[in-house]
């Protein structure tokens, strides 16, 4: 049996590759999209040959786990109500803009026993990981800014 997954929300730069992974995963059934911006989902939907949800409810009915893409401000209302339907959440990170918001969203993960994840696509990523080790051995144990320099 695979695990029905849905994305909520092609807002977020990285949907697209969600939606690219979910169609080569033989665990996966890639179900749907739903989308509060109706034309950029239908979009996406056609796009990876799936259905397109006219609500987050519907798609939250026929899905196992919900991956929220949307714009990082309105993550908490994607996931929130996601983890009280009773689906698992993959969110974009970060996982919200305000402290309080994810608050709820963690309350609402251990509330339902539903399971809330934030994806940190990059954080293995050779030049992260060095970084990281950086600022390990460093003295000041903090970052204040970064650069990329070719």
């Amino acid at each position: 049996m695979s695990v029905r997954v849905g994305i909520l929300s092609f807002a977020h730069v990285h949907a697209p590759q969600y939606a690219a992974a979910l169609g080569g995963l033989g665990a996966a059934e890639f179900v749907g999209v739903a989308d509060d911006d109706a034309d950029r989902g239908q979009k996406a939907a056609d796009r990876y040959g799936v259905r397109f949800f006219e609500s987050a409810g519907e798609l939250f009915e026929a899905v196992d786990v919900v991956v929220v893409c949307s714009e990082n401000r309105r993550h908490a209302g994607g996931v929130i109500p996601a983890l009280r339907a009773g689906v698992d959440v993959l969110c974009e990170k970060p996982i919200s803009t305000t402290v309080e918001d994810s608050h709820e969203m963690i309350r609402a993960s251990e509330e339902t026993a539903r399971r809330l994840g934030i994806a940190f696509p990059v954080r293995h990523a050779p030049a992260v990981r060095r970084a990281h080790q950086e600022v390990a051995r460093s003295a000041r144990r903090s970052v204040t800014a970064t650069a990329l320099i070719r």
